[in-house]
């Protein structure tokens, strides 16, 4: 089955999801005191993570295979091109929580301010869980696989090739799992469907985060690890917009950022 076609079913899965009962209210809202500082903070960690990439130098000093964790030794050395461009394709379906929010929308199941506030969580989810990714991984922890083996072409002299730790893919894949699951199950707080939606998101997560372990791009901890990261991101930041919060907010100041939660 070819990739388009995975889509287009995605897609009808969630157009048949838009027939299940709404909540009564939008489960989320944005607010100036919380969405400022964390648009900043934001936008400020994708900057700055990418600024450490776009630095990251060689690393001449060769670490044998036996400094590997042991669960990551069998991948030593592996390279699959195929792998890497099949899953970079897939990583296209990370617009899909914003196609089931555009599709609400269109429907007048929600509201333009329903959509911007969606759209501008799951902004900030993916610039956070990409600016600490990226800074995690410009610490160069390990070198990615096939840097061990005789394959990668040019990308062996690439910079951002001897940082292996962690996954940005699985990272931003599980990310937007749970995103689309969370935000699926209380938008649609009655429908059969969300069991579904949660099984379909995680599965192609997983399918990510295993086709960048066969590309030779990560070891099996990198992708566990990114996993752990953006799902962690994801459910924090729609969390923190639950309009039953009412005393969540998050501020800025010269002293530090403040984060406050009272339930």
């Amino acid at each position: 089955m070819t990739c388009r076609a995975h889509i287009t079913g995605i897609l009808c899965f969630l157009f048949l999801g838009w027939l299940s009962p709404l909540s009564a209210a939008p489960p989320y809202r944005a607010s100036l005191p919380l969405d400022i500082p964390l648009t900043t903070v934001s936008v400020g960690l994708a900057v700055w993570g990418n600024y450490l990439l776009q630095n990251m130098e060689p690393d001449a000093e060769e670490k044998p295979k036996e400094d590997l964790l042991p669960w990551d030794r069998p991948f030593a050395g592996v390279w699959n091109p195929a792998a890497a461009t099949a899953s970079n394709v897939l990583a296209g379906l990370a617009a899909v929580p914003l196609v089931l929010g555009g599709g609400a929308w269109a429907r007048g199941e929600a509201n333009g301010r329903d959509f911007a506030t969606l759209a501008l969580m799951y902004a900030q989810v993916m610039a956070i869980q990409s600016g600490v990714n990226l800074a995690v991984r410009s610490l160069k922890i390990w070198k990615r696989p096939f840097l061990l083996g005789n394959d990668g072409g040019s990308a062996r002299q690439e910079g951002e090739a001897h940082g292996s730790f962690y996954s940005g893919h699985a990272s931003a894949a599980f990310a937007t799992a749970v995103f689309l699951g969370v935000y699926f199950q209380n938008l649609y707080p009655g429908s059969r469907y969300t069991p579904a939606v949660w099984a379909g998101g995680l599965s192609l997560a997983v399918l990510v985060s295993s086709l960048r372990v066969a590309a030779g791009k990560h070891y099996p901890t990198d992708v566990i690890v990114g996993g752990l990261m953006g799902s962690l991101i994801s459910y924090g930041v729609l969390k923190l917009h639950e309009s039953k919060d009412q005393n969540t907010n998050l501020t800025a100041s010269p002293g530090g950022l403040y984060f406050s939660y009272s339930f």
